[in-house]
């Protein structure tokens, strides 16, 4: 089992690592620039009056033929595959049915459990001296050094239910250090309603939209935001966690992917990993380090 739970995790981040831009930014004196590019007004479609424009490519030929009918219904069925992937494997991977409900245990692994999840059938009783609970909290502190002149410290919360739908929100304060003592900040963030759409007792996958924003000393910017995370449970004390986020913020497209590694001990893990950041032009990549309270 845990080795499924390592292949999920693996697939997952790769899944996640397509997503990242590839495009590398230095990471210095860019705050200022940053926040105009989400500030900057979204520029308009205009089209000069007697202005000649070339036909429009079709394809129509092409498709009306056998072999592009057959080459379409490839392409689209492709398509359809790569949209469905990250959905339909981790449930295919969980067998999940959605039928039978689930219940936490106090924090991952306790009482030997294979993970952080109880179900009520019969082939997954385990001895279990503590009441399970309907409902999991899950809250984290982190620090996150991007460079030497720019790091950021946050908070983020988790708020899981049998129902399936929970409640996911972080926010953060990013500080940048110019040379000549000058420093610039904000505060950015994102909260989100997510459906966990597959667990077992050694992983649970989930997905949620909502809002990021930003906010500083001129004003707050909101946008829409996309997410899909999972954690990893493939053997006690060790927790694996992955987290995609993509979305926007003002005129400003945001790409946001965080990979971690814990240590749990009861209530408490110590964590580090990777994390990556994208806003507008602007990319940082980082290191984490922090502690995580399972209740």
């Amino acid at each position: 089992m845990a080795f499924q739970q390592l292949g999920a995790f693996a697939c997952l981040t790769i899944l996640m690592l397509l997503g990242v831009p590839p495009q590398q930014t230095a990471a210095q004196g860019l705050f200022s620039e940053l926040k105009n590019s989400v500030r900057k007004p979204h520029p308009r479609k205009t089209k000069n009056k007697g202005q000649n424009y070339p036909e429009p490519l079709t394809v129509e030929p092409f498709l009306n033929d056998s072999f592009g009918e057959r080459f379409s219904t490839l392409v689209g069925g492709a398509v359809i595959v790569a949209v469905t992937a990250p959905i339909a494997l981790p449930i295919s991977i969980a067998e999940d049915n959605y039928q039978t409900p689930a219940y936490f245990p106090g924090y991952p692994y306790q009482d030997d459990a294979r993970g952080y999840m109880l179900f009520d059938r019969p082939s997954h009783n385990q001895p279990f001296t503590s009441e399970p609970f309907n409902y999991s909290i899950q809250s984290s502190s982190e620090y996150i050094y991007y460079s030497q002149d720019i790091s950021k410290i946050g908070t983020r919360f988790l708020i899981d239910t049998t129902s399936r739908f929970g409640i996911d929100s972080e926010f953060s304060y990013w500080k940048e250090s110019e040379p000549g003592s000058n420093s610039e900040d904000f505060w950015a963030g994102d909260t989100n309603v997510i459906f966990r759409f597959a667990q077992t007792e050694s992983f649970q996958m989930r997905t949620g939209i909502g809002f990021n924003w930003l906010s500083d000393e001129v004003g707050s910017d909101f946008g829409f935001n996309f997410t899909y995370k999972g954690d990893f449970f493939p053997i006690d004390p060790l927790v694996l966690s992955a987290e995609l986020d993509l979305g926007k913020i003002g005129s400003a497209t945001l790409s946001h992917l965080r990979l971690t590694t814990g240590l749990n001990y009861r209530h408490a893990e110590i964590f580090i990993g990777y994390d990556h950041f994208w806003l507008a032009e602007t990319e940082f990549n980082g290191f984490i380090s922090g502690i995580r309270i399972w209740f």
